[in-house]
């Protein structure tokens, strides 16, 4: 056979161990493993194109890398994936009130910050509004802490129904609201009775009301001054607050700068 003619007689020397031959049968170089069968006297001889044992080593390799490449991207699409799902998820914790939903109390002071800064470029006002839940430790004791955590929600509901898009709710602690309401003290005293009107139509107010507990809120309105600060401001809407509990709460009470 053609090629074989110079490795032919060591072919077929008679052994015990299989033994690797290399020839070139025109421009292609093959590779040989011969074995003798003694039971048979036969000898086995198998030959493999070289080439196309390495281009199919090649294409293996290929479609290896090609799956290889595929499964990764996909792993770390799912991986990046996951990582922004979950830091999604830890910055809205960190800036949101578990109860109700609402942005919380660092949440507001940067909000704050944004809306001074606001303020300085366009010169149009806004105001801040403290809301408290009057007797809400009644509330608490009489009728256990999920009812008023209800309430608590159920005033956050309303608060939200009755503010416009661009305006904040926070929680600002345990049974407290603040809201920065983007206008001056009227507009903000027009938004305060509304969420009073609307609190009594809530529906469990108006079955806490039937068991002889009501729900109401004292509500204390400022308007940002050129020189406030958020401690001056939350500070005078906190007096504000303060004197519609004093005057026999279920009151709005704005006060001037």
């Amino acid at each position: 056979m053609d090629g074989l003619d110079d490795i032919a007689n060591d072919v077929l020397e008679v052994g015990q161990q299989s033994v690797d031959f290399e020839f070139n049968r025109g421009d292609t170089h093959y590779l040989l493993t011969k074995r003798y069968i003694p039971e048979l006297n036969w000898f086995l001889i198998v030959e493999q194109n070289q080439n196309k044992a390495i281009e199919s080593i090649w294409m293996n390799f290929i479609k290896s890398t090609f799956i290889g490449l595929i499964v990764s991207t996909l792993v770390l699409f799912i991986i990046i994936t996951s990582i922004n799902y979950y830091n999604s998820k830890l910055e809205k914790l960190a800036i949101t009130d578990e109860l109700t939903g609402n942005f919380n109390r660092r949440e507001f002071i940067r909000i704050f910050e944004k809306a001074v800064k606001w303020h300085k470029k366009t010169q149009l006002p806004f105001s801040v509004m403290l809301i408290d839940i009057d007797n809400f430790k009644k509330i608490n004791d009489s009728l256990g802490h999920l009812v008023g955590d209800n309430v608590i929600k159920a005033v956050t509901e309303t608060c939200g129904q009755s503010v416009r898009e661009n305006d904040l709710i926070a929680r600002w602690g345990g049974d407290e609201f603040i809201l920065l309401i983007y206008g001056d003290l009227n507009s903000s005293e027009s938004i305060a009775q509304r969420i009073m009107s609307s609190l009594k139509t809530n529906s469990l107010v108006e079955q806490l009301a039937l068991k002889g507990c009501e729900v109401t809120l004292s509500i204390g309105i400022t308007e940002f001054a050129s020189d406030d600060t958020q401690d001056s401001i939350t500070a005078r809407a906190d007096r504000a607050l303060f004197s519609a509990k004093e005057s026999g709460r279920n009151k709005v009470v704005a006060q001037q700068t």
